[in-house]
């Protein structure tokens, strides 16, 4: 792409919407059920065969065909942000001050171990990764300087180095990363890039619309020269952001059925699926864009808040949110 598409608007799915109105969407069992309501899915990965989950205050869960089951060794703590499984074994889980990375037989708590920030005052908050290199997203706990941290995956053992020191945003929450190792960064009060060892900042047009606030970042690369990303946030209803020339630029903002969007996963040029938290009872909670429209699912998943996504390939995708009591629920579509 090498500007700005039309996009001005979000519509309900209809019959004949596309290919995405075909997803069919069913709730699996989270066994055991966790007994705090607090316990949000606040992450979703999987590799052939399986698919985790890590539930905030209850623990990992592991899926590979029946119910999602607990891990009965692992324990999920208040620092505890995020979960990578990556094809042949390597596992990662994010905290705020470290990374738990495991090589094989990971479903044992004991067989991982601890990598430790470069600085004891660094923070991490969000990742990325393409191919086997993993970028972290953080920043300076005294002075909330964004920092971008590197790894490769299959190194052993894994380590970090800081890419950048100063990533020109405060607090970044999340990036996307290409195979030429450009890496987008967004933090509550901007964006940037990184490239080639240097950062930059990225603006953001808000196309004569109020402030926003942004939360994540979703992508696709689609060849080395050509790639697709949204910035996802709140303030003023949901806030979305297209990646083009010279930069992000905010869609008109038509829909204030939530408070913000969180995360999302990029299929192809013309599919990304986005969720975040509402406003409502009944959501929506989900979206999709389909046709130059966000939109909501014909048949949605029943879920008052949603916080993480998954994609295992283009006909399945994993939801991960709750209901109106704050209980977690996991929903699988299927095409």
């Amino acid at each position: 792409r090498s500007g700005h598409g039309r996009r001005d608007g979000w519509e309900r799915g209809s019959a004949g919407g596309g290919p995405e109105s075909l997803f069919t969407f069913s709730s699996i069992t989270i066994n055991p059920t966790p007994a705090s309501a607090a316990a949000k899915v606040l992450g979703l990965s999987g590799r052939p065969g399986e698919v985790w989950a890590l539930i905030h205050a209850a623990g990992l869960y592991r899926w590979s065909g029946g119910a999602f089951d607990r891990l009965p060794t692992f324990t999920a703590p208040i620092s505890a942000i995020d979960l990578k499984l990556f094809p042949g074994g390597p596992t990662f889980i994010l905290h705020q001050s470290q990374v738990r990375t495991c090589r094989e037989t990971c479903t044992e708590s004991q067989n991982f171990r601890n990598v430790l920030p470069p600085s004891v005052d660094d923070l991490f908050n969000g990742w990325c990764h393409s191919g086997t290199t993993l970028w972290i997203a953080g920043h300076d706990g005294r002075t909330g300087a964004g920092k971008l941290f590197r790894g490769d995956v299959t190194a052993d053992p894994f380590t970090l180095t800081v890419a950048s020191s100063n990533a020109l945003v405060q607090q970044p929450k999340s990036c996307f990363a290409d195979s030429t190792g450009t890496v987008w960064l967004v933090g509550a009060d901007g964006a940037s890039r990184y490239a080639a060892g240097s950062t930059s900042v990225v603006g953001i047009d808000l196309s004569g619309g109020p402030a926003a606030t942004w939360h994540g970042i979703a992508g696709l690369e689609l060849s080395p020269t050509s790639r697709v990303a949204y910035l996802l946030g709140g303030m003023s209803g949901y806030r979305w952001a297209e990646l083009g020339a010279p930069g992000w630029r905010v869609w008109p903002q038509t829909n204030t059925s939530g408070a913000r969007l969180l995360a999302g996963v990029v299929l192809s040029a013309d599919e990304a699926w986005v969720v975040g938290e509402t406003s409502f009872p009944t959501g929506p909670a989900l979206l999709w864009l389909a046709q130059g429209l966000w939109r909501t699912p014909s048949d949605p998943p029943s879920l008052r808040n949603a916080f993480s996504l998954h994609a295992p390939g283009p006909n399945e995708l994993f939801v991960g949110g709750e209901d109106a009591a704050g209980n977690p629920l996991i929903f699988r579509g299927l095409r």
